[in-house]
C-alpha cells in the first residue's frame, strides 16, 4: 500500500522530491536524502491552494507557498504574518532529524499558521548468510528508536509521524509501508517487520514528519481522511506549540530471519556503501574521529579540573 504523503501543503515539496530521487540504481552512490521544510503563513489554504516548489524557487520570501528542499540540513525560520515559525530537517543512513515550533495571536480572524518538516532516506539492501541458500524467503525486523519532546499551549497542537516502507522501485513509488504516530513526548523503540530474499536487493525507505501549530496528526495513519495524515484547522486566539526531534529516529536494529530463526551471520551490503549491521549504521570514520575528539576533549577537561 502506497504511503499518503503526511504535510499541509507538503505532498508537493515530497512530490517534487521524488521526481529528482526516482533514478536508477547505482553502486556507492550514497544513501538517497531527501529533507524538506514547509511552512504555512495563512496566506493560502493546505492542501488546497497552496503552491510548494523547492527545486525551482528555494528562496521564495513567502513560506505560504513555498518549501526548501535539500539532501542536507535544511532549515527555516522567522516572523511571517504575525507567527513565528521554525522548522528544521536534517538525515543520513540511518538517522533522521526533524523539528518544528509555530507561536501565534490571531485574534478574533480565523487563520493557519504552520510550520513543518520532513525528512526521507533510502537504500538498496541485500542480506546474505554464509548458512542460508540465496532464494530463500525472510523477515527483516526493522527497529526505530525515537527520542523527542513535544510541547502545545493554547490553540496550537504538534505531532510527528514516521514511517519504514520497503519494496518497490523507488522511494514512494509501488512501496508498502508501516507507519506510526506520536502527538506527546517520546522515547522508545518501534519494529516493523519486512518481508525480504535471502540475496535479493530490497528497497528499504525511512520516512519522518514533523508538524507544529494549527495542525493536528492523525492517530491512524492508514485510516487518515482526505487531509493525507494531518488535519490543518482554522484558529483564532494565540496558540504556542513544538515539536524537536533531532534527538533523533535512528535505526536502531537489524534482524534477519528465516523459518522464524535468526540468521547466525547476516551480511548486509548497500549499494550506497554504507555499513548496516544488526545494529544499525556503522558511522562514517570522520563521525567517529569527532565523537573521538569530543570524548577526548570532555575528559581533559574533567582531569583538568579534578587537578
Amino acid at each position: 500500500m502506497p504511503i499518503r504523503f503526511p504535510l499541509m501543503a507538503g505532498g508537493a515539496l515530497l512530490l517534487s522530491a521524488c521526481a529528482l530521487i526516482a533514478t536508477p540504481r547505482t553502486v556507492a552512490a550514497g544513501p538517497i536524502i531527501f529533507t524538506g521544510v514547509v511552512m504555512n503563513d495563512g496566506s493560502c489554504t493546505p492542501y488546497v491552494d497552496c503552491v510548494v516548489d523547492p527545486i525551482n524557487s528555494p528562496n521564495d520570501a513567502d513560506p505560504g507557498d513555498i518549501g526548501k528542499g535539500g539532501d542536507g540540513l535544511v532549515e527555516n525560520f522567522g516572523i511571517f504574518n504575525g507567527a513565528t515559525l521554525s522548522g528544521a530537517a536534517d538525515a543520513t543512513a540511518g538517522v533522521l532529524h526533524t523539528r518544528a515550533s509555530a507561536s501565534y495571536d490571531l485574534g478574533d480572524t480565523p487563520g493557519y499558521r504552520i510550520a513543518s518538516a520532513a525528512a526521507i532516506v533510502a537504500d538498496w539492501l541485500t542480506i546474505t548468510d554464509a548458512g542460508t541458500a540465496n532464494g530463500a524467503a525472510g523477515v527483516l525486523d526493522v527497529s526505530l528508536t525515537l527520542d523527542g519532546t513535544i510541547t502545545r499551549s493554547g490553540t496550537a497542537d504538534a505531532g510527528t509521524l514516521f514511517a519504514v516502507l520497503w519494496g518497490g522501485t523507488a522511494p514512494f513509488d509501488g512501496q508498502e509501508f508501516k507507519g506510526f504516530s506520536t502527538e506527546t513526548s517520546s522515547n522508545g523503540t518501534y519494529t516493523v517487520s519486512v518481508p525480504f530474499t535471502v540475496g535479493d536487493p530490497l528497497l528499504v525507505t525511512l520516512f519522518m514528519w514533523t508538524g507544529a501549530g494549527t495542525i493536528g496528526v492523525c492517530s491512524d495513519l492508514t485510516g487518515c481522511p482526505d487531509t493525507e495524515g494531518t488535519r490543518p484547522f482554522l484558529a483564532t486566539g494565540t496558540g504556542a506549540a513544538s515539536a524537536d526531534f533531532f534527538n533523533t529516529l535512528v535505526l536502531s536494529g537489524l534482524l534477519p530471519k528465516v523459518g522464524g530463526v535468526a540468521l547466525a551471520n547476516p551480511v548486509f551490503t548497500a549499494d550506497s556503501g554504507a555499513r548496516y549491521t544488526v545494529n544499525g549504521v556503522v558511522p562514517e570514520p570522520g563521525t567517529l574521529a569527532l565523537l573521538g575528539s569530543g570524548m577526548a576533549f570532555l575528559f581533559a577537561r574533567r582531569r583538568k579540573r579534578s587537578a
